[in-house]
C-alpha cells in the first residue's frame, strides 16, 4: 500500500519490520523501488535477496522490467536482465515475454529477438509481443513474418494479433494483405470491436482503398476518436478533403471530442484545399475549443498553407513563435514555398536552417540547387553540390513495392539488386522520354521501385510504392510525368502522404 502511495519510506519501515520474510514480501519492496523509479535500491534488494538465500521468483522482476520499459530505462533493464539470467528464469513464458516487450519498447531489437529464441513454450502472448517489437522496430515486414510463422506451427491467433499483423500492413501499405487478414476475421467470427475495426480502417485507408475503409467504417457498432480520425485522415490524405472536413464535421455531431491527431488531417486537408482562413481558424480553435496545445505536425501544416498562399512573412514568424522545436518537415514546407515563389534570399536562409536541424536529409540540398538552377545562379548549384558531397549522410531510406504477392526492397541507387542494370537503364529510358531534363538527377528509392515495377507489371496494373521518406520535388514530376507519357496510376504511400499519380496530376495537389 505505501510503495503504490509514493510512501517508499514507510514501505521499507513496514518491511524492515517483517520476521520471517516471505518471497511476496520481498516482491513487494522489489515492487515499491520500481514503481517510484528507486532502481537502484530494488538492485539491491534483489542482492540483498541472494545474500539471505532468498531465491527470486518471477514476479519479482517483472515489476521491476515493466517500470524500465515504461520510462525506457535500457541501461538498468540489462542490469535486472543479468539477474534474471543467473537465476534461470529468462525461458519462463511470463518472465521471457517481460522481457521481449521491453527490449522492444526500449529500441533493443536484437535483446528482444534473443529473449523470444529462449522462451519455452511459447503462448500466444509472447509472439504477440515479439509482433509489436518489430513493428515498434519498424521492421514491419518481420511482424508478418512471425505471423506466417505461427500459423505454420499451429498457434491460434487472437485479436491482439490481428490488430499488430494490420498494423504492419498499414505501415507497409500491403492491400493484399490486408484482405487476407480481413477474410480471416470473417470466417473465424472475431468481433470487430473499435480496436481491431480501426485497425483495419487504417490499413484500407493508408493502402488507398477509401471504399474498403468506408465499408468496414460504416460495418462497426461501435467508433470511438481513434476510428473517426482515421477516416478523417484517409479522405484528407487521398485527395478528397472537401469529404474529409464533412467526416468532421458528421465526427462533431456525434458528440466527439477531436484529439490532436484528428486536427493534423483538419489542417492537412485545409491545406491541400487551398482553404487558408478555414485552416487558420482550426488552427486557432484547437487551443480556445478544446484545450490542444499544437505540435510540430500541426505548425507544418499551417507553414505549409501560409505558404503555398504567398504569405511567407508570417509563415516564417509563426515558425519563430512555437515553443517547440521544429523538425525537417515544416522548414521543407517553407523552402518549397520559397522556390515556388522565388524568394531565393530567404530560401538560402531557410536552407541552412534545414541542414542544421538535420544535415543528413538530401531534400534541402535538392530544393536549395533546384531553386540555383531556376535562377541560372550556376556557381551556387556547384557550391551546393560539393556541400552536398561533403557533408550529407550516406543513410539513405527505403522503398518497397509487391509484385505477385512478393515484397521488393529498394535503397537510393540500389547498387545491390540482381536487375539493377535493367532498372537504370529502365529510369534512363524514362527520362531521356521526358519533355524536360531533370535538373537535379537522382536515384532515390522510390524512383527505383517505380521502373522495377513498370518492368515486372503489365500496364493496366496500378503501381503502388510504399516509401520510408518523403518523396521529393523531382522524383515527385518524375511520377507525374511518367504517369501520363505511359498512362499508367502510380500510388507512393510516403512519409506524410498518399500520392496517386494519374494523367499527368497528384492528388496532393502539387
Amino acid at each position: 500500500m505505501y510503495g503504490r502511495c509514493g510512501s517508499v519510506a514507510d514501505a521499507r519501515a513496514v518491511f524492515e519490520g517483517i520476521c520471517g520474510r516471505d518471497l511476496a514480501a520481498w516482491n513487494a519492496m522489489v515492487a515499491a523501488y520500481s514503481r517510484n523509479g528507486q532502481m537502484a535500491q530494488a538492485v539491491l534488494v534483489l542482492r540483498r535477496m541472494a545474500v539471505e538465500g532468498v531465491r527470486p521468483g518471477e514476479g519479482t522482476f517483472v515489476g521491476m522490467l515493466s517500470w524500465c520499459c515504461t520510462v525506457g530505462a535500457l541501461d538498468e533493464a540489462r542490469s535486472i536482465h543479468a539477474h534474471i539470467l543467473a537465476t534461470g528464469l529468462e525461458s519462463r513464458p511470463t518472465v521471457g515475454t517481460t522481457l521481449v516487450s521491453m527490449y522492444g519498447r526500449c529500441g533493443s531489437l536484437g535483446g528482444a529477438v534473443c529473449a523470444f529464441q529462449r522462451i519455452r513454450d511459447k503462448d500466444i502472448v509472447a509472439w504477440n509481443a515479439m509482433i509489436a517489437a518489430y513493428a515498434q522496430s519498424g521492421h514491419s515486414r518481420d511482424s508478418i513474418r512471425i505471423y506466417h510463422v505461427m500459423d505454420l506451427e499451429g498457434v491460434r491467433v487472437d485479436k491482439v494479433t490481428l490488430i499488430g499483423v494490420l498494423d504492419a500492413c498499414s505501415s507497409l501499405a500491403l492491400t493484399s494483405k490486408t484482405r487476407l487478414v480481413h477474410a480471416r476475421i470473417v470466417d473465424t467470427g472475431v468481433e470487430l470491436d473499435v480496436v481491431l475495426g480501426t485497425a483495419l480502417v487504417n490499413a484500407y485507408a493508408r493502402g488507398g482503398h477509401l471504399v474498403d475503409a468506408d465499408l468496414v467504417f460504416a460495418e462497426m457498432e461501435e467508433r470511438n476518436v481513434a476510428t473517426w480520425s482515421a477516416m478523417v485522415a484517409a479522405y484528407a490524405q487521398t485527395g478528397h478533403p472537401d469529404r474529409s472536413l464533412e467526416m468532421y464535421r458528421e465526427m462533431q455531431l456525434q458528440g466527439l471530442r477531436p484529439n490532436y491527431i484528428t486536427y493534423v488531417s483538419i489542417l492537412f486537408a485545409c491545406n491541400h484545399a487551398g482553404l487558408l482562413d478555414h485552416g487558420l481558424d482550426y488552427f486557432a480553435s484547437m487551443g480556445r475549443d478544446y484545450g490542444i496545445e499544437s505540435c510540430e505536425e500541426h505548425c507544418s501544416c499551417i507553414v505549409d498553407l501560409l505558404g503555398r498562399s504567398g504569405r511567407l512573412d508570417e509563415a516564417e514568424a509563426l515558425m519563430a513563435s512555437v515553443p517547440y522545436r521544429l523538425g525537417i518537415s515544416a522548414w521543407m514546407c517553407l523552402l518549397g514555398a520559397c522556390r515556388t515563389h522565388g524568394d531565393v534570399e530567404r530560401g538560402a536562409r531557410v536552407a541552412r536552417r534545414a541542414f542544421q536541424v538535420e544535415s543528413g536529409e538530401v531534400a534541402p540540398y535538392v530544393a536549395l540547387s533546384n531553386m540555383y538552377a531556376g535562377h541560372g545562379m550556376w556557381d551556387e548549384v556547384s557550391r551546393v553540390r560539393q556541400l552536398m558531397a561533403n557533408t550529407l549522410d550516406k543513410s539513405t531510406g527505403k522503398s518497397f513495392v509487391e509484385i505477385d504477392g512478393r515484397l521488393h526492397e529498394f535503397i537510393q541507387g540500389d547498387e545491390t539488386h540482381p536487375e539493377k542494370d535493367s532498372i537504370q537503364a529502365k529510369i534512363l529510358e524514362l527520362e531521356l522520354d521526358s519533355p524536360t531534363v531533370p535538373l537535379f538527377h537522382c536515384l532515390h528509392s522510390e524512383k527505383v521501385a517505380v521502373a522495377f515495377a513498370m518492368l515486372k507489371t503489365s500496364g493496366e496494373i496500378p503501381l503502388r510504392v510504399v516509401s520510408s521518406l518523403g518523396i521529393c520535388h523531382e522524383c515527385h514530376a518524375f511520377m507525374k510525368g511518367i504517369s501520363k507519357r505511359c498512362r499508367r496510376e502510380i500510388v507512393v504511400r510516403d512519409a506524410e502522404m498518399l500520392h496517386r499519380f494519374d494523367g499527368g496530376s497528384c492528388s496532393c495537389g502539387r
